[in-house]
């Protein structure tokens, strides 16, 4: 399997990484944490380009742990577990960086390579998932925020001088926040799925029992929404539409919940 990479430690910041702060707690950085950062995403890198990708894999992991996550990191432990093979882990942390980084060619390329190779169906989406997918969840939030805060500045000042044009321009800016929140909204729910680590521990149950009956099972790196949990299971529904329960540990979020 070959990916494509291109990321450097220039494209290290993001300014979603909030959005997976439940992933992993990022720290202070100083001079000598940043240098230090710099040496271990070196070796990852370097693991990688000689063809050892369990190191790599176990390199980037580490760097994760001790100095957080962004979607450069993300695009290249994605790449570095497909390499392996691990279809579930390279599908899952594609997806992680595409929550940070929308837009990126290269993460979107990869991953629709990664999920053609292993026979795995694109998620269907309609117009509004995808519109809200264009940017991240804090970008939308921004977006919500100044136009409503602009609303205000454009209804004050066409109250003062009577502008009657001022007054279009809220309702615009009014128009723009309400469009914001809307799609904060969907993007929100939307990024409630998960992805499958392990096809063999993923039968999709009728209960959630060890014991009930099973007629299919999750494809390792399958894309499903989570729609309820008991005990150690959780309740999925895949892109067929079809419903039923699987072991919580054959599963994980995107975008992890607070416990």
């Amino acid at each position: 399997m070959s990916c494509a990479r291109s990321s450097t430690m220039s494209r290290w910041p993001n300014p979603g990484i909030t959005l997976l702060a439940a992933i992993l707690v990022v720290g202070a950085a100083s001079p000598a944490r940043a240098e230090s950062r710099a040496a271990s995403f070196d070796e990852a890198n370097r693991s990688y380009s000689e063809g050892h990708y369990a190191d790599s894999v176990a390199d980037f992991e580490t760097l994760a742990r001790s100095h957080g996550v962004s979607a450069p990191l993300l695009y290249d432990l994605a790449n570095a577990y497909a390499q392996e093979g691990n279809v579930g882990l390279s599908v899952l942390n594609y997806e992680r960086a595409q929550v940070l980084a929308p837009r990126d060619p290269d993460i979107v390329a990869n991953l629709d390579y990664v999920r053609a190779k292993a026979g795995l169906p694109a998620p269907v989406q309609p117009w509004y998932q995808r519109f809200a997918r264009t940017f991240a969840l804090t970008t939308w939030t921004l977006f919500a925020a100044s136009g409503f805060w602009l609303a205000c500045v454009a209804f004050l000042a066409g109250r003062k001088w009577r502008v009657r044009r001022l007054f279009h321009a809220a309702a615009f800016a009014v128009l723009v926040g309400m469009s914001a929140v809307a799609a904060a909204v969907v993007l929100d729910r939307d990024l409630n799925h998960a992805v499958v680590l392990e096809s063999k521990t993923a039968p999709v149950r009728v209960s959630p029992f060890d014991t009930a009956a099973s007629e299919v099972a999750l494809s390792e790196g399958e894309e499903v929404s989570i729609i309820g949990r008991h005990g150690d299971f959780v309740r999925v529904r895949d892109g067929q539409g079809r419903t039923g329960w699987v072991q919580s540990a054959a599963v994980q979020f995107v975008v992890p919940r607070r416990s």
